[in-house]
């Protein structure tokens, strides 16, 4: 199935990007139906023990990434899966892809401008579900945010933000991070940007890293991108 037959399909729309990144970086995002029906052998085979929604989230991704990718440089494939199961870049590129709902997105950048970057999208958390996750996801001296905002609101932003900084690190240092290593230090409404800080990390001990984001009415939208120095 071609792309243009894989977008039907999906009943995939192309949409503005909500800007949480800088100028290097590019990025296509996109509404699609996490219901519709895909043919696996006229895609991909190794992807049968996909469910149906994570197949239409997969695909959805990987076409936004070959879109947005096409921006910077040519490149006519799918980006296959390495090991840990996550998308492998042309190597003169670095990307991320985020989906929520029946919402894809995906940004790249050219290697040599940004060391790595992390996007993350989320349906803004129910009332249950914001509750149960403030021991999960908060360290104490962050809960001063819940003051700050709307609830259900401010924690889905503290998740999103810290998923972002997770996608954008595990591809510099290849090991998984728990929300009690990371630390919220700033959250900037006016400006939407937020702070967060590693508090036990060698390789990025003492590193604040910058990010920006986007509330709209249903959903949260994070990035960020580690610059080189």
């Amino acid at each position: 199935m071609n792309l243009k037959g894989l977008e039907e399909s999906l009943e995939l729309t192309y949409i503005f990007s909500k800007p949480v990144l800088e100028k290097k970086s590019k990025q296509v995002s996109a509404n699609f139906n996490p219901k519709a029906k895909l043919n696996l052998k006229k895609i991909d085979p190794t992807l049968k023990s996909f469910s149906e929604k994570r197949l239409n989230e997969f695909i959805a991704g990987r076409i936004c990434a070959l879109k947005v990718i096409n921006e910077i440089v040519p490149f006519k494939t799918f980006l296959q899966r390495g090991k840990d199961n996550l998308p492998l870049w042309p190597t003169e590129i670095v990307g991320s892809i985020t989906h929520s709902g029946p919402y894809v997105s995906a940004a790249a950048a050219l290697r040599t401008d940004v060391l790595s970057l992390g996007i993350d999208s989320e349906e803004i958390f129910d009332q249950k579900t914001a509750k149960d996750l403030v021991k999960e996801i908060l360290n104490p001296d962050e809960k001063k945010f819940l003051s700050f905002h709307n609830f259900r609101e401010i924690i889905t932003l503290i998740y999103s933000a810290k998923e972002s900084v997770f996608k954008a690190l595990y591809p510099i240092n290849h090991f998984f991070l728990n929300f009690s290593d990371l630390k919220v230090e700033s959250i900037n409404f006016s400006e939407k940007t937020f702070e967060i800080a590693l508090r036990k990390n060698k390789l990025f001990s003492n590193f604040l890293i910058k990010g920006k984001f986007q509330i709209s009415s249903a959903y949260v939208y994070t990035g960020i991108e580690i610059p080189r120095i």
